[in-house]
């Protein structure tokens, strides 16, 4: 695979080298015989920057030959001349030039000593065009030898000054490399192939140089050990990048004491016309103050943090860099649980609202087509009976008597099946409600969270401002329910269980870990996500903006991320119960108790109660007001067989039967 690579890579320089139109005869002999090679190397040596189509800067020191930025043009596509000493260039040149995500820049250096190069790294000439991103391959076009000595003071100026590695010395034939881990000056053929494999493993092997990496303790992710190294998901990945890029991390916590920090704008900032950022010595933003681990990799603290962010500007003037992500995670909102139903009312929230009107509906149809057949046939009948039967007929309890005409009959019997459907789907339902326990509604939209008028607690100002930036309209009136917590060491999400009174906000893979681990009390979890999460970003690691091994950074990372064992190394960190395990109990094993069936007891105690009242204004009325002749005359002449009160349509009056 590795071969196959270099001789697709030297076939590529091949084509680039070929397209070069003929120099012109009047140039230099040092430009007719090296150019097509300098260009190779520097199209070789910075083809991981990736840029299409391909862009170089080209730094001369000194006049150029007629027709050779166009030369240039025509082999890279995109050139740009710069003619050094360039002190005059403007404040917005050198700004686009410091911001440049990387590119190729070939200095020209004719007829001039090694030192004059220096003049391009200090302050005040062109500083700005160097870059830890960018490759550069600087041609010493003068008679003789170079000084090894003069090219390692070149190599270790733009080193110390710039944390510049990717720099190439071609004299004539030979190429010079610098590896500033082991501080070593290698002397080789020009050779585009090989010098584009020397810029490769460069940073690859730091050689056991220190590394300063800021971190904190964090459940799951970072767990401290005590060797003063970190465990967890974020842990592994920080002493993965070190094992692999050989360097030595010096791990610290946040100076001031704080976690993530943030970017808090000054006092005499605020209210001014004028918001654009303004650079110190530092190159940080004077206009905001930062803290916590930001703080720390702006103030040049710190080269790495590895405790997983955002993906977010932060404020922070282009100090900072960020890794390639390692995972997805959500910006949701917690809330307390909603409390249990009572059984009697879920009972009622068995059924839709809907169904239940349907249900009530069918009753008064059915109870009015009975009627009506009983009033056609001339069969004597009661509401009250023909009520008591209908509702037998719906739970399924069969009636006294078979009905004696056809069109009773059929009634009947499609009230049964309907009855049927309706009561096993009911009791199916009830099994449920009786062997789990039925919760309120719990809190599923932002808009819902905010009509409750509960406070938002967090410990982060910018989250405020990620709420205020927002286009929709809920999101920046949630902004102004925040309430920031000062005191670290509070735990907000055991005052939102216990209280009942507040929210909380934080990442949602934090949360399910959290609450399934630390809020769960007699099987029944104390807080719930809310379903709608305002924000989803891509979790990555911050690095210094002047770090360059950023590169090998990344692929490392993008090694792990893509074969899925950073993903692995987050779900295995500490197993534990998911959040949907709760509230169902699935033991096949489990006794009743009259816990579950109170319901049915309120039931009977409810019926009871009511038939005793209506049992006790029956004897009072019919013994205190009610006399013997009103009730010889309000009954039948024909013996009385039981009490049973029929109403006989063509009497048009009551009798007992």
């Amino acid at each position: 695979m590795t071969v196959a690579r270099a001789v697709a890579l030297l076939v590529a320089a091949t084509v680039v080298v070929g397209r070069l139109l003929p120099v012109d005869d009047r140039w230099p002999v040092a430009y007719r015989r090296d150019m097509s090679t300098v260009i190779a190397v520097c199209r070789m040596t910075a083809i991981d920057l990736a840029q299409q189509p391909f862009a170089m800067s080209v730094v001369a020191l000194g006049p150029t030959p007629d027709g050779f930025l166009s030369a240039v043009h025509d082999l890279v596509g995109t050139a740009v001349l710069m003619h050094g000493p360039a002190a005059n260039r403007g404040p917005d040149e050198a700004r686009a030039a410091a911001d440049s995500d990387g590119r190729a820049v070939l200095v020209i250096v004719e007829g001039r000593p090694v030192d004059a190069v220096l003049g391009l790294i200090d302050d005040g000439a062109v500083a700005a065009a160097w870059d830890q991103k960018s490759h550069y391959v600087v041609w010493l076009i003068r008679p003789g030898a170079v000084e090894r000595s003069a090219v390692k003071t070149l190599f270790r100026a733009a080193w110390r000054r710039k944390s510049v590695a990717n720099v190439v010395i071609i004299a004539y034939e030979v190429a010079f490399t610098y590896n500033p881990y082991r501080n070593v000056v290698t002397e080789r053929p020009v050779n585009a192939t090989g010098l584009r494999a020397v810029g490769r493993s460069r940073m690859t092997d730091l050689n056991g140089h220190p590394v300063r990496i800021c971190m904190f303790p964090k459940r799951l992710k970072a767990v401290k050990l005590p060797d003063g190294s970190y465990g967890g998901m974020d842990g592994i990945v920080a002493a993965t990048v070190a094992k692999h890029m050989n360097f030595t991390p010096i791990y610290s916590e946040p100076s001031d004491g704080g976690k993530y920090g943030w970017a808090e704008a000054n006092s005499e900032s605020v209210g001014t016309e004028s918001h654009a950022a303004t650079a110190n010595d530092t190159g940080t933003d004077s206009n905001f103050t930062y803290t916590g681990l930001l703080g720390d990799l702006v103030y040049n603290k710190v080269d790495m943090a590895f405790n997983g962010v955002f993906l977010d500007a932060y404020e922070s003037n282009n100090t900072i860099q960020y890794t390639t992500p390692v995972m997805f995670d959500e910006l949701c909102f917690v809330v307390p649980k909603a409390q249990q139903m009572s059984q009697w009312r879920a009972i009622f929230t068995a059924f839709d609202v809907r169904l239940w009107y349907c249900l009530a509906g069918s009753f008064v149809v059915a109870l009015s087509a009975w009627t009506l057949i009983r009033r056609t046939t001339n069969t004597p009948y009661t509401l009250t009976l023909l009520s008591i039967n209908l509702f037998r007929v719906f739970l399924m309890v069969p009636l006294n008597r078979v009905p004696n005409n056809i069109s009773e009959r059929l009634m009947v019997v499609s009230t049964v099946l309907f009855g049927f459907i309706m009561a096993t789907s009911l009791q199916a339902v009830m099994v449920k409600y009786l062997s789990y326990p039925k919760y309120e509604r719990d809190v599923a939209t932002v808009q819902e969270l905010y009509d409750t008028g509960m406070p938002v607690l967090s410990a982060s100002n910018n989250l405020i401002l990620l709420f205020l930036s927002d286009e929709r309209p809920v999101y920046v009136k949630m902004s102004d329910r925040f309430s920031i917590i000062n005191n670290k060491s509070m735990d907000i999400l055991g005052e939102v269980a216990s209280k009942r009174t507040s929210a909380a906000i934080g990442r949602k893979n934090d949360l399910v870990e959290k609450i399934a681990s630390s809020y769960v009390k007699n099987n029944e979890v104390l807080l719930h996500i809310v379903d709608e999460c305002p924000r989803s970003f891509h979790i990555v690691y911050l690095v210094r903006k002047d770090v360059p091994f950023i590169k090998v950074v990344d692929r490392v990372i993008t090694t792990f991320v893509e074969s899925g064992i950073v993903n692995s190394w987050f779900m295995h960190a500490t197993p534990f119960r998911p959040i949907s395990d709760y509230h169902h109990r699935k033991d096949p094993h489990k006794v009743f108790t009259l816990k579950n069936v109170v319901i049915a007891f309120l039931c009977l105690m409810i019926g009871l109660i009511a038939s005793g009242i209506a049992f006790i204004a029956e004897l009072v009325y019919f013994h205190k007001f009610a006399s013997k002749e009103d009730s010889r005359t309000d009954t039948c002449s024909h013996p009385r067989k039981n009490n049973n009160i029929l109403f006989t349509p063509t009497a048009k009056r009551f009798c007992y039967e």
